[in-house]
């Protein structure tokens, strides 16, 4: 069972998210989030960082379109379907750390039983990421269901997207009793590291590096720290791969400028095989800032003909 709790504010109800993990949250625990890394959440979640209070302009227009899209999925499955409340949230009895806020809530019949309630999340996607919801939703956003169903005690959901402002789709899913017992494993194993202060590992990510330069945005001059017994691995490893990356960087430079020469003069190139290479001249005017105006020539493949 879950309470739900409202708040007067957006600031109240914003405060009310640090003290757990929001279904929207749950994709950044386990690394699946383009958005947020672990280690970014885990610093925001133990007070280390602000959550960026600037909202992308794709949020911004998602929290605008959203009631128009709660009530698009009402229509096109003719099921009774109500928003979320504003500034309110889920918490989950037995783990108070367990959050959820479905856009929406609806009710479906079913044999033998008239109003079974759901949980409803509504996506607006740009025509880019329409390949991504062809087959089934995205992963990042089944996960935020599960999370949901798991809190609300539901047996099932509903993903539903604008694609590209024209196609609307929607998809039920059931709960996953084997799939929500692992993730709430891994949720608790993160709130935990939380409250111990103990940072989850450092990803590849480009919002890990950008979280560690505000976690660490000056050396301490003269300090000196014993690194992990690991960090020998680590540097071994580095070293490895900058040679490899070395030696196929001066390969890579070589077999371009083969093909430079090879293509000369002509602006298309085509190999035996059919493939074409195009070394066209790119001309960019000067700019407003100190940058003259510059021409060069790209190499690049070109896609195969029909």
């Amino acid at each position: 069972m879950a309470t739900l709790e409202s708040y007067d504010t957006e600031a109240d109800w914003l405060a009310a998210r640090t003290t757990g993990i929001g279904a929207s949250e749950a994709a950044a625990v386990l690394g699946l989030s383009p958005w947020k890394s672990p280690l970014e959440l885990w610093a925001e979640k133990a007070g280390l960082v602000e959550a960026p209070t600037e909202e992308r302009e794709a949020i911004r227009w998602g929290k605008l379109i959203q009631p128009l899209l709660v009530k698009e999925y009402a229509r096109e499955t003719g099921r009774a379907t109500i928003e979320h409340p504003a500034y309110a949230l889920y918490r989950d009895a037995t783990r108070p750390w367990l959050l959820a806020t479905p856009d929406a809530l609806t009710w479906r019949a079913e044999p033998d039983r008239l109003e079974v309630p759901g949980v409803v999340e509504v996506k607006n996607v740009t025509a880019y990421k329409a390949d991504a919801w062809v087959s089934e939703p995205p992963l990042l956003y089944q996960v935020q269901v599960q999370q949901q169903l798991a809190v609300l005690g539901y047996d099932w959901g509903s993903l539903a997207a604008l694609i590209g402002g024209n196609t609307f789709r929607w998809v039920d899913v059931a709960a996953n009793a084997d799939f929500q017992e692992v993730l709430i494993l891994k949720l608790e194993a993160f709130w935990l590291s939380v409250q111990r202060e103990s940072p989850p590992p450092a990803d590849g990510s480009d919002r890990t590096r950008e979280i560690l330069a505000k976690l660490y945005p000056k050396p301490e001059p003269g300090v000196e720290v014993a690194l992990p017994p690991e960090s020998a691995a680590w540097g071994q490893r580095l070293t490895e791969i900058e040679a490899v990356l070395k030696a196929t960087g001066s390969e890579k430079s070589t077999l371009e400028n083969q093909l430079r020469a090879a293509i000369g003069a002509a602006e298309i190139g085509v190999a035996p095989d059919g493939t074409r290479w195009s070394h066209k001249l790119i001309e960019r005017a000067a700019e407003m800032v100190p940058r003259p105006a510059t021409s060069f020539r790209q190499l690049r493949r070109l896609k195969a003909r029909a």
